[in-house]
């Protein structure tokens, strides 16, 4: 796991996206999932007709925005059986795309360090 800080007034963000998009209480589950290692909650959508969602995760702490991505990703792995899953957006898996992006004064290459 990371250990660093980010520097300044900058921050990291995650974008975590998931192939389910109908079940809400699914969703809610990833992000409380997040939250409870660390991270704050900054976005949570769900696009029914793609049947994907995402959860944007944040944080200065870059040990702990990885440990809420790491949540967050193995509560997926553990809820999802994508056998049955039917959508008009492709996908690559359960866990179907991760985004890290930096906020504020944080770098790229902070972010590219979290990724």
């Amino acid at each position: 796991m990371l250990a660093s800080k980010v520097a300044g007034r900058g921050a990291l963000a995650v974008h975590v996206y998931i192939s389910e998009g109908r079940d809400r209480a699914l969703v809610s589950r990833l992000s409380a999932a997040g939250a409870a290692a660390g991270a704050a909650v900054a976005n949570e959508f769900l696009d029914a007709a793609y049947h994907r969602a995402g959860v944007t995760f944040a944080s200065s702490d870059a040990g702990r925005l990885e440990a809420a991505v790491a949540a967050a990703c193995q509560e997926a792995l553990n809820a999802l059986d994508l056998r049955g899953h039917r959508a008009s957006h492709p996908r690559v898996g359960v866990v179907d795309h991760v985004a890290c992006n930096p906020l504020g004064v944080a770098t790229r290459e902070e972010a590219g360090r979290l990724a």
